[in-house]
């Protein structure tokens, strides 16, 4: 059968599409946001045409998106932590128990622990979905930096947000800050 794109180009296999989106499995709104990142790559590079810097652009939303659910995304994470933060690597794990300082004298700062639940519970209290809550707390304070993947990795607790996005969660929950940085507050 010629020109029939169904038997010139086979689909991908089941399998490897159950590959590449497992990371998505908890995750449906990420998903949906990279899937249509992706058909917007498509639709630049096939215009007339083709508009390579949108295409780019929308390629770097994609990864953007991505990101967090990958491997490596942990791994510099967690690099950046023992680099950064002061947090020892596994190795090192052993001589922080013993009140070693780590990395240039320093220890590392304390963190709320319930942090990332919380945001999470904000946003579900709220009824709104991950994009919206990027709308809502740009409406709070101008957070330019704030994402769909960025709200994702706060929720997950793979980052934690500046300051002022937790007064922008904060003002959006009618909340003090002090309930969502003391972990012995419930919101």
């Amino acid at each position: 059968m010629p020109d029939n794109p169904n038997t010139d180009n086979p689909p991908i296999e089941t399998e490897a599409w159950e590959i590449a989106l497992k990371p998505y499995a908890r995750h449906a709104e990420a998903a949906f946001d990279l899937a249509r990142r992706l058909m917007e790559v498509k639709r630049y590079l096939k215009a007339k045409p083709p508009n390579v810097s949108m295409a780019t652009s929308a390629l770097d939303e994609a990864v953007e998106i991505l990101f967090p659910f990958t491997d490596f995304q942990k791994s510099a994470y967690d690099l950046y932590l023992t680099f950064i933060d002061g947090t020892p690597t596994r190795a090192r794990g052993s001589r922080r128990q013993s009140g070693d300082k780590v990395l240039m004298g320093q220890k590392r700062r304390p963190r709320p622990q319930f942090l990332a639940t919380k945001l999470l519970a904000i946003r579900q209290r709220l009824g709104v979905s991950q994009s919206q809550m990027v709308r809502l707390l740009d409406f709070q304070i101008s957070v330019a930096s704030v994402s769909v993947a960025r709200v994702s990795e706060y929720e997950n607790g793979i980052r934690k947000p500046n300051l002022l996005t937790i007064l922008a969660y904060s003002r959006a929950a009618g909340v003090p800050v002090e309930k969502l940085i003391d972990d012995d507050l419930t919101i």
